[in-house]
């Protein structure tokens, strides 16, 4: 086979492969044109509604509204109903030991039946009852703010893989221009090589770089279909519909960080901070639970029964009677003088390591927002940098590419130049995804997603 039929074999090749990757960017893009268009807006409203996650965070709050009305009605009267009916045997009398014997029915009979309402509340239990609905509330309060936390948490998720697909999308334009630019320039080298005005080198090296983009569009591509497939698992979405977001990496704008009255300042808000603050105060309300076994108790209960026969006399007379009675019946646990003074000790000890942990809390917190916003301004700096850094490598690679042209300079600076061009894209997406991604870790630490 003749060198100019190879070439021409090679040519025919790479421009198939050009043309599949071409084809497999419009079919996505056809096909993308008729599916779910999302907002981030509205992404978030599906995600809070939807997401799994989510779900088994509303229903532990469930369970905990319930267990501090549980709590509630402990107060209420404990009430007891029941009733019983008996029959009985002959009664066995035994004389001379167990020789002589003889039966007699039970005076005055052999059935015995009677029914009876009990009740009891407690008037003072010193201070147990409303310390155990507090440590209830607390808890409430804790799971809603766990649903909150776990809300604001898979909303950063959904903003993360977001941005993450248009960050795939631009990169899928990108490669596409850069593809297009490869495919060009290969053409042209070949007509230079034709005219003997380049080597055989510089037509290999193109047709290198050329199939390197090709294999670099197909990971895109790829990479897109990942991050579409983990942005609808958070949104729950079970359909084969692809996902097109609507709102475009640059969106980002500056931010600033307003002094704040909070003890802990801009940390105060976080959810970390808030719930080591209701740790602490459930520790508290523990130590007053154990203070409680301290005092006495005081309880109002009464009966009312109806029973048959009357057992009140001697001997039981064949009647039915009623009888009821109230009283107040007051306890001190004498044990608990000795009982609760480790407990005591534990409780007093577990509020100090509460305080400390809150305060650790705080401190990382703060560190925490300290460090996104530090990354989120040199974010907006490279941004701005970025944009600049794009109309110098544009130009540089027009004028690198019409030197080479023109035979006055190598293939490898204008493969440089063309590398500098598309790498300065691809640093401003990048940079304003990093830039909306540290956004919202920022609003997340503080509380405020």
């Amino acid at each position: 086979m003749s060198t100019t039929t190879m070439g021409k074999h090679q040519e025919d090749h790479f421009h198939y492969k050009s043309w599949l990757v071409i084809v497999g960017l419009t079919v996505i893009a056809l096909r993308t044109n008729a599916q779910t268009r999302l907002s981030l807006d509205q992404a978030l409203a599906l995600a809070r509604e939807n997401n799994q996650w989510n779900k088994i965070a509303y229903q532990e709050q469930l369970v905990s509204i319930a267990d501090y009305n549980d709590s509630r009605n402990a107060i209420l009267p404990q009430i007891t109903m029941g009733a019983f009916y008996q029959r009985f045997s002959k009664v066995t009398l035994f004389s001379d030991g167990l020789w002589d014997s003889r039966s007699i029915t039970r005076i005055p009979g052999p059935n015995s039946a009677g029914t009876s309402v009990e009740a009891s509340m407690n008037l003072y239990t010193g201070g147990r009852q409303k310390t155990q609905i507090q440590e209830q509330k607390q808890r409430s309060d804790l799971a809603a703010l766990n649903l909150l936390e776990q809300e604001s948490s898979i909303s950063l998720q959904v903003c993360v893989q977001y941005f993450e697909l248009v960050n795939s999308i631009e990169q899928q334009k990108l490669v596409g221009e850069q593809l297009a630019r490869a495919e060009t320039r290969l053409n042209n080298i070949r007509v230079l090589y034709k005219n003997t005005r380049v080597t055989r080198n510089d037509v290999l090296r193109s047709e290198v770089v050329l199939a390197n983009v090709q294999l670099l569009a197909e990971k895109v591509m790829n990479d897109r279909r990942i991050i579409a497939n983990r942005l609808k698992l958070l949104l729950n979405k079970k359909d084969e519909e692809d996902i097109v977001p609507t709102d475009s990496a640059r969106i980002a704008l500056p931010i600033t960080m307003p002094p704040s009255a909070d003890q802990y300042g801009s940390a105060g808000s976080s959810f970390l901070v808030r719930k080591a603050m209701i740790a602490e105060e459930i520790s508290q309300t523990r130590l007053t639970l154990v203070r409680s076994n301290y005092r006495p108790t005081l309880a109002l209960f009464g009966a009312y029964n109806l029973s048959y026969p009357n057992n009140l006399f001697f001997p039981p007379v064949d009647q039915a009677y009623s009888v009821g009675f109230v009283g107040l019946r007051v306890q001190y646990q004498l044990s608990s003088l000795y009982h609760n003074k480790y407990k005591e000790s534990a409780a007093t000890v577990r509020i100090q390591i509460a305080k400390q942990a809150e305060q650790n809390v705080a401190d990382n917190v703060t560190d925490q927002i300290t460090a996104l916003y530090i990354k989120y301004q040199e974010s907006l700096t490279r941004i701005a940098v970025a944009k600049r850094t794009i109309e110098q490598t544009e130009d540089n690679y027009r004028i690198v590419s019409t030197r080479y042209y023109n035979q006055l300079a190598l293939l490898i600076d204008l493969l440089d130049a063309d590398n500098l061009f598309q790498e300065s894209k691809y640093s401003l997406v990048r940079a304003q995804v990093d830039a909306l991604n540290y956004y919202h870790q920022l609003r997340f630490a503080q509380g405020t997603l």
